[in-house]
């Protein structure tokens, strides 16, 4: 089901690239939007024409040539020949720059996929596929920005007010094909711990997550593209301002269910630089405690989060509940998976303040608190012992209304682990989001060491 809210000629593929080639300014843009999947079942969207509509004025303001192409003209044919014409077009002077709008998804062993129009169980982009396109692009520089789902499951809204949904759609593949070797420029690894890349990729979500889309000013749009769009227009000077901005408005407006992510290795580089602006790699800015709250790298066989028990939503309680059977009573626990590491839990509560949770606050400057064996199970709250030597178990309450999310961080360097453990107050609470941006994670000599994660997100309603 669509609403359009206004008429707009669409030109033919053809005509677009003519009006490019005919352009005075050389930088160049490929804009991409798709609503309609006629060979996927209930997969309409309603804001991806709107976005790419919105996107495309943003960098035409930015001095861009922009080629738009939406739903028909967006198969995958017509998205793939569109950047084979920017590869011959574009000269290495000169910026490009691809969005796409629509839905994602995770295909068997091929990993992230983008779905255009004519998308079905064996037809669609792979993370591989958008990379090699892009890279084969002469440009000065080449920025990718994403607002579909690169999610491996379906995510729902806790909210009912908020009426959003998601930009993912599950496909059931048997492709066949090996999956491409990783590697940090890929869409699919945008948060690849050592950040090195030569595309700037700015995506709606972490891998692990959705995209949303829902009313915004009237008309329906990706919650990712609507406050990217500003940006556009506004031009802060360098990437990491962009990056905190969407970020910001975009977990706050999805319950903190969305994180846009950015390719580390960009954050200090300027935003769409100017021709006059040689964009220099700066030395790499410092990490920070927020960095690492954010930071993800799935590996279920390594470490595993999970929440007892197993809902999405608990009722606001406290200790002094008479009914002990209220939803209102949870544990957590971390199960170690094929190797051992250093173990860090992190919770942002309700109010917006992150707290250590494991190891205690008051054990954080022991590194043999936070070491953790294979196939070891953590229990937290932990259980303790009372004075008859009886186990006691103990649990959290839902104290306050409002969305929390839980990370553990497996790190296989216990010098990383420590420098974030040390980054924390003594009492292992930092009151606010931007605390948590401002406290710097000490360099250390592993730094590009591996790390996993794994992570739960619950709300807390109304008794």
């Amino acid at each position: 089901m669509r609403t359009p809210s206004y008429r707009r000629t669409v030109l033919s593929l053809p005509a677009l690239l003519l009006l490019c080639a005919a352009a005075a300014r050389a930088d160049r843009a490929l804009v991409v939007g798709v609503n309609e999947y006629p060979n996927l079942v209930a997969a309409e969207l309603e804001g991806s024409v709107n976005d790419a509509a919105t996107i495309a004025e943003g960098l035409r303001a930015n001095g861009f040539t922009v080629a738009e192409i939406t739903n028909k003209q967006a198969t995958r044919k017509g998205i793939l020949k569109a950047l084979d014409e920017m590869k011959r077009r574009c000269k290495p002077t000169e910026q490009f720059a691809f969005y796409f709008a629509g839905h994602g998804s995770v295909a068997d062993e091929v990993g992230s996929v983008l779905l255009p129009y004519d998308a079905s169980e064996t037809v669609y982009l792979s993370a591989d596929d958008l990379y090699t396109a892009i890279k084969a692009v002469p440009a000065s520089n080449r920025t990718v920005l994403l607002d579909a789902c690169f999610s491996g499951g379906m995510s729902r809204s806790f909210d009912p007010n908020k009426k959003w949904r998601t930009r993912f759609y599950p496909l059931r593949v048997r492709s066949g094909r090996r999956r491409p070797p990783a590697r940090a420029n890929s869409a699919d690894t945008t948060q690849h711990l050592s950040g090195q890349s030569d595309v700037c990729y700015f995506t709606a979500s972490k891998r692990t997550e959705t995209a949303k889309e829902m009313v915004l000013d009237g008309k329906p749009h990706g919650v990712f593209s609507f406050y990217l769009a500003p940006m556009l227009l506004n031009k802060p000077p360098r990437w990491k301002q962009v990056e905190e901005k969407v970020n910001d408005n975009v977990a706050k407006e999805t319950d903190d269910t969305q994180h846009p992510t950015l390719t580390p290795a960009f954050k200090d580089l300027p935003f769409l630089p100017k021709k006059e602006e040689v964009p220099t790699p700066p030395p790499p800015a410092p990490r920070t405690v927020w960095d690492d709250y954010l930071a993800t790298n799935p590996r279920p066989d390594q470490l595993k989060l999970l929440l007892d028990p197993n809902t999405a939503t608990f009722k606001k309680g406290s200790p002094d509940d008479a009914d002990k059977g209220s939803n209102s009573r949870f544990t957590l626990r971390a199960q170690i998976g094929a190797t051992g590491g250093y173990l860090v839990v992190m919770e942002r509560g309700v109010s917006g303040a992150i707290n250590l949770l494991f190891p205690a606050p008051a054990k954080k400057e022991d590194v043999e608190s936070t070491r953790v064996s294979a196939g070891q199970e953590i229990r937290f709250p932990p259980d303790t012992t009372n004075a008859r030597g009886e186990r006691v178990q103990h649990v959290y309450y839902a104290d306050a209304i409002g969305t929390e999310r839980v990370n553990a961080i497996l790190f296989k360097s216990k010098e990383r682990a420590m420098a974030l453990l040390r980054a924390f107050p003594a009492n292992g609470k930092i009151e606010t989001i931007q605390g948590a941006r401002d406290l710097r994670v000490e360099d250390v000599e592993t730094d590009n060491s591996p790390f996993y994660t794994s992570d739960v997100i619950f709300e807390i309603v109304a008794p």
